[in-house]
């Protein structure tokens, strides 16, 4: 896109003749917009952080983000120690400098751990890294997952436990997520309220950093709810028991659930298993046959 667009904007600055019978001043000004084009469309510059590349000597100590990274596979290490000694190192560190307690700023690692502890097992003098600036905390998070995605994409639980250094809330996400045996993404949604037929809208909260639990206690009630009424149907496979439990919390999103409601929905699963079995690939279509149970 980049390359076609310089195309055109040197064909533009090519084309345009300044004629001395017309106005020059009209015609410089063309010339001006359409350098002005072509120099956007080159001002993206992509190595622009590797010409932040340096040097360190590996004495100095590279902070780890204990909470926010993934933890260190021993063996991983091992094997980049082996690769680095047949053709050496081809990445750097990738660093940020944060601010300690005691006033002074620290380098610490955002990506390229085990290349790190690698360079350090084989002792080497000097650490190459570049450094990233991070805004916030929020901003630090970010970071770390985007590039982290390069090699192997985080998972939706390391989301849940990056932020819940920040937010309470995915420290309380992570708990339900551990006591019921539910879909991390079904859980939050159950948190959310979400009443999309689907779980994406509280997925992207978890990514942001903007997951909150709107009411602990009934978020709670409603995944006991959930496995309770689960028990009473025949084991599904990932995509049925995901299309059954976006369902439920429709239903639970449309009326006032409450155990009443619970005790009669429970009941209408019991009595009508085979019936139920023949829309779990359909949230709307199996809504409806359990909004049956209220009439």
């Amino acid at each position: 896109m980049a390359n076609s667009k310089i195309a055109t904007t040197k064909k533009l600055i090519k084309n345009i003749v300044i004629d001395e019978e017309t106005s020059r001043k009209e015609k410089i000004t063309d010339v001006e917009k359409a350098y002005i084009t072509y120099q956007t469309a080159i001002s993206i510059d992509i190595n622009y952080p590797l010409k932040n590349l340096q040097f360190i000597p590996s004495s100095i100590p590279l902070g780890s983000l204990d909470g926010l990274q993934r933890p260190i596979i021993t063996s991983h290490g091992n094997t980049l120690a082996k690769s680095m000694k047949m053709m050496g190192n081809i990445r750097p560190i990738i660093v940020t400098k944060l601010k300690e307690k005691n006033g002074k700023y620290k380098f610490y690692v955002l990506d390229g751990q085990h290349n790190y502890n690698a360079l350090l097992s084989l002792k080497t003098e000097e650490i190459p890294i570049v450094e990233i600036s991070t805004k916030s905390t929020a901003n630090l998070v970010e970071t770390i997952a985007l590039l982290n995605s390069s090699s192997k994409s985080w998972t939706l639980k390391d989301y849940v436990t990056a932020w819940s250094n920040i937010h309470s809330d995915y420290g309380l996400l992570k708990r339900l997520y551990d006591k019921y045996d539910i879909e991390l993404s079904i859980v939050a949604a159950v948190c959310t309220s979400a009443n999309l037929g689907s779980a994406t809208p509280a997925t992207r909260l978890i990514k942001s950093g903007e997951f909150r639990i709107l009411n602990l206690s009934e978020s709670e009630q409603k995944l006991s709810d959930i496995n309770e009424i689960l028990n009473e149907l025949p084991r599904m496979d990932r995509a049925a028991n995901r299309y059954f439990i976006l369902s439920l919390i429709s239903v639970f999103n449309e009326i006032k659930y409450g155990r009443k409601e619970h005790n009669k929905l429970l009941d209408y699963v019991k009595n009508n298993r085979e019936i139920l079995k023949f829309a779990l690939n359909n949230v709307n279509e199996l809504k409806e046959y359990l909004l049956q149970a209220f009439n």
